[in-house]
This record gives C-alpha cells, sequence and structure tokens, in this order.
C-alpha cells in the first residue's frame, strides 16, 4: 500500500511540474506553430496563434488531441486578467468571440495576445495547463 501511494505521489508531482519526467514518458515539444507536452502516450499541442478571419484555416484556438482528454475545461483571459471566454468541455471552437458575463456577449475580442488556463484530467488527477496564444486577424 505504501508503495502505491509513493507512485501515485510521484505521478501527481510530475503531472504538476509539467516538463519534468514521468516516468520517463513527459516531455515539452515545439513545431512551428504548436506548443505540446506529452503525458504518458498522450500529446496535448496548443496552438501558439490563430486567424479568425473566416478563410477556413485557423480559424479557432486549436488543442490537438483534445479528444483523449474528454474531461476538461478552458478560461482564457485578456492582458487585464478579464475572462472572455469560458467552455466545460471545451471542443476546438473558441473563434475570438466573448461568451463570457463581464464582457459585451458575441463581440469580438480584438487582436493581440491572451492568456488561457486549460484544466484536464488524467486519472483522477486535475492537470494544468497555463498558457498564451496570439489573435491575428
Amino acid at each position: 500500500m505504501q508503495q502505491k501511494i509513493a507512485r501515485l505521489t510521484f505521478i501527481l508531482l510530475s503531472i504538476l511540474m509539467i516538463g519534468t519526467p514521468l516516468y520517463g514518458k513527459t516531455e515539452f515539444r515545439r513545431s512551428q506553430n504548436f506548443v505540446g507536452f506529452v503525458f504518458g502516450f498522450q500529446t496535448l499541442i496548443f496552438a501558439e496563434f490563430f486567424s479568425p478571419n473566416g478563410d477556413g484555416h485557423n480559424d479557432t484556438f486549436v488543442i490537438k488531441n483534445i479528444e483523449e482528454f474528454p474531461i476538461n475545461q478552458l478560461h482564457v483571459f485578456n492582458r487585464w486578467g478579464e475572462k472572455v471566454y469560458e467552455a466545460e468541455p471545451y471542443m476546438n471552437d473558441w473563434d475570438g468571440t466573448v461568451n463570457t458575463q463581464n464582457q459585451v456577449l458575441g463581440n469580438t475580442v480584438p487582436d493581440g495576445t491572451y492568456f488561457y488556463r486549460f484544466e484536464f484530467l488524467i486519472g483522477d488527477f486535475v492537470t494544468r495547463k497555463n498558457g498564451k496564444v496570439i489573435i491575428k486577424r
């Protein structure tokens, strides 16, 4: 029993310290337009920018492989810390439109940098990934 608790503690600490090894399987990956983290065998890849201009390319904020973590939440904040978007679960559908009460609903946010908090479950543990995304129309 004590060995099981120690193993769970190690897993939890590895998850909380994103980028440290989770049995040698957690790693940071960067490509041209995405930042990704590997959790066990699953990789979450977060878009670094999107351009919701209606041209059919990069029109929404995409988290690749999000379907592997169906229990999730996304919160997006502007540079003043005001929440402009939230979804539970997030379905890769944020197109820069405001959906929170502290802003004018349905308005599009201006171009710029936005900060997100993405929370999801790995087993029984809630894991949080914070980052930023740039909107350029």
